[in-house]
């Protein structure tokens, strides 16, 4: 049994412990990097992981992504302002 422990910058944190043989599972499907943000529940259990841990890992999936994109938004919104900004100026 292996323990992983995410944590990210904004605070959000993570624990799971993974069977080492579920984790081979995941390798020998290749499945790493943005890979991993492809994942849901469905496709891991179609990988072969048990429902529960599927769950889990589809959830952190979900909770990765809606950081990613929170992050985005800010950005884009960053750039908007500074593209109207510069627009402004022109006049």
């Amino acid at each position: 049994m292996t323990h992983i422990s995410l944590a990210s910058s904004s605070g959000f944190s993570w624990e799971l412990d993974i069977d080492d043989d579920d984790i081979q599972t995941i390798e020998k499907k290749k499945i790493s990097g943005l890979n991993f943000l492809d994942l849901s529940q469905e496709k891991l259990e179609e990988y072969g992981l048990q429902p529960g841990l599927a769950d889990t890992i589809a959830k952190l999936v979900k909770k990765i992504k809606g950081e990613e994109q929170e992050a985005t938004s800010k950005r884009k919104k960053i750039c908007l302002w500074d593209e109207t900004e510069k627009d402004l100026g022109k006049f």
